[in-house]
């Protein structure tokens, strides 16, 4: 509260309490104490509530201050997992495709060897004889054992894939971890910050507290003080009878000490 703003509520005190009661000399010394005390008070530096965070408040700074750090590294670790995930599964797709192509490709290749087994069999005029079924047979298990090894070759490459997306799978989950050791490494070091500019502000406001002190001493400051409690015993002693007042001033070491001499001889100017 600056002091321009200290005067006016006095005065405002001062008008309230006139409207109340008349002021009596065995309470207006009261009045003056409690008024010197608040105004000792109200004009020396104390530390901000809104300046010195608790335990609560320095964690949850700290927490929000990686929030949107975590988000984003957690963000590129999914997204990169995504990505790599997405080229294996395309490639088990080009794989199911090849295989079609490799059984169509072994199939008509077989087709081909077990028309020109039954060619060479009319042509030697033994179509139907044991040779030619055997020769029949044995293309076709070529045809079984090549379709095996087919499915044998594409069985591993799936694998190889499945073994992949887990392995990334594994290395997302391994960075997740990092990540949680990181951030909340990160977060203690903010709160030790938060803690210690905490510190740095218990000891300002202190030293500003030692300062205030120091400033009641001042000049400037018993000037200001001077002035306002004028103010309020000049309107304590309007209420009191002339021989009322005029004893107050005379008895009263409290105002005496606090008024200078200017605004003392005003006060005996005016009710003596």
């Amino acid at each position: 509260m600056d002091f321009i703003s200290y005067l006016r509520r006095v005065m405002q005190d001062i008008a309230h309490t006139a409207s109340q009661r008349p002021s009596h000399p065995s309470t207006a010394a009261n009045d003056i104490r409690d008024f010197i005390n608040d105004f000792n008070a109200n004009n020396s530096p104390r530390p901000s509530e809104a300046d010195i965070k608790t335990d609560e408040q320095i964690k949850d700074a700290a927490t929000n201050h990686y929030e949107s750090w975590r988000q984003g590294r957690e963000q590129n670790i999914q997204s990169d997992f995504d990505i790599r995930q997405q080229g294996e599964e395309f490639r088990r797709t080009e794989l199911a495709n090849e295989r079609g192509i490799d059984r169509d490709r072994i199939d008509n290749t077989f087709d081909g060897h077990a028309q020109n087994a039954r060619n060479n069999a009319l042509r030697r005029g033994i179509a139907r004889s044991s040779i030619a079924s055997g020769r029949s047979g044995e293309v076709e298990q070529d045809r079984i054992r090549a379709q095996h090894q087919s499915e044998q070759t594409h069985a591993r490459n799936v694998e190889r894939i499945n073994q992949n997306i887990r392995t990334l799978e594994q290395r997302k989950n391994s960075a997740l971890n990092d990540l949680d050791v990181d951030h909340a490494r990160r977060i203690e070091a903010q709160i030790g910050r938060l803690e210690n500019e905490r510190q740095r502000r218990i000891a300002e406001a202190e030293r500003a507290n030692a300062a205030g002190a120091n400033r009641q001493e001042s000049e400037a400051f018993r000037m200001q003080r001077s002035e306002a409690v004028f103010l309020q015993a000049d309107g304590l002693l309007s209420q009191m009878t002339p021989a009322e007042a005029r004893a107050f001033l005379r008895d009263d070491v409290q105002l005496r000490a606090v008024l200078t001499s200017y605004h003392y001889m005003r006060l005996r100017q005016r009710f003596a």
